[in-house]
């Protein structure tokens, strides 16, 4: 059995990791497990965020987005822009539960509506 563990996590502060892994052996090596363990750094938030607000600074369909709703809002105005995201996002959320309900029923979770 491979366990990978953050180094960060609480249970590091109350004990070491050398400790937990000779619990964590303690525990499982009775039920015919080998155990080894891994501890593996995630990184920090900062950084994280970081990565994710660069991907999103570098793609095309970000700035795309952006000049669109810019130059919406410079034709049509305010209202015009709120109406239109406002029916744009009542269509999405209506597409998602219509998919949602023809999936189900694929699967077999819902009956079919016309049954004789």
């Amino acid at each position: 059995m491979t366990l990978v563990l953050s180094p960060n996590s609480a249970a590091t502060e109350c004990c070491g990791n050398s400790e937990i892994e000779e619990r964590l052996a303690a525990i499982i090596a009775p039920l015919g497990f080998s155990v080894r363990v891994i501890w593996a750094d995630s990184g920090s938030p900062g950084v994280e965020l970081c990565e994710t607000l660069s991907s999103v600074y570098q793609s095309p369909l970000t700035w795309m987005l952006a000049v669109t709703l810019i130059v919406f809002k410079l034709m049509a105005g305010w209202k015009g822009l709120f109406w239109t995201l406002f029916w744009g996002t009542a269509a999405w959320f209506v597409s998602k539960i219509v998919i949602s309900v023809i999936k189900r029923r694929k699967m077999g979770f819902l009956p079919t509506l016309a049954r004789r």
